[in-house]
């Protein structure tokens, strides 16, 4: 068939033709519409293989669930031991003053700050706030506050104040000029 054929039987059947074109559009747009139900499809689909990897992985973690347990009960023995203990006051200045001899740092002033209040629920550790300065050299003052931060206890410190000591102290012959005073506020929870 040539072209002139095919427009004759066009120009002979247009009834024929415009319904080939309408089933063209509609073919077009059950695609179109059908390709976001496939993307729909697809984030199912992946969403489900989702869950069911979490699933999997919560039942083979279910199956340690002893060893899990022996776990945080050390944890939690760790943090308890961690703890200091309100009433212990000699030994709770004891420990800022051993950190601060084996860091070769004089302390005074070592206060503790008010009692603080128990909460209603007893297990909740307490924030003890202790407040202290510290006299040394800044490699020494330097080793303390490292002693203090990973030292048995959880603390946080709240204030931190550098200073030039005012008080030169003379020894022997020279005088030490590099005297540094340290004055910390620190949180340390205890029970």
């Amino acid at each position: 068939m040539n072209l002139k054929q095919i427009l004759a039987k066009l120009k002979a059947y247009p009834l024929a033709l415009s319904l080939f074109g309408a089933a063209i559009l509609l073919a077009g747009w059950a695609y179109w519409r059908s390709s976001g139900a496939m993307d729909d499809a697809d984030q199912l689909l992946e969403q489900v293989t989702q869950d069911n990897e979490l699933y999997n992985k919560n039942v083979g973690a279910g199956d340690k669930i002893t060893e899990h347990l022996a776990e945080l009960t050390a944890d939690d023995a760790k943090f308890k031991a961690a703890l200091i203990n309100l009433g212990d006051v000699i030994p709770n200045q004891q420990y800022f003053r051993d950190a601060a001899k084996d860091a070769g740092v004089a302390v005074s002033d070592l206060a503790p700050g008010p009692t603080p209040e128990h909460s209603k629920d007893p297990a909740e550790p307490l924030l003890i706030n202790f407040t202290l300065s510290a006299t040394g050299r800044w490699n020494e003052i330097v080793s303390f506050v490292y002693a203090l931060q990973t030292g048995p206890h959880l603390l946080r410190i709240n204030l931190f104040r550098l200073e030039k000591s005012k008080l030169i102290a003379g020894l022997g012959s020279g005088m030490v000029a590099d005297q540094l005073v340290l004055t910390l506020n620190v949180e340390v929870l205890g029970q």
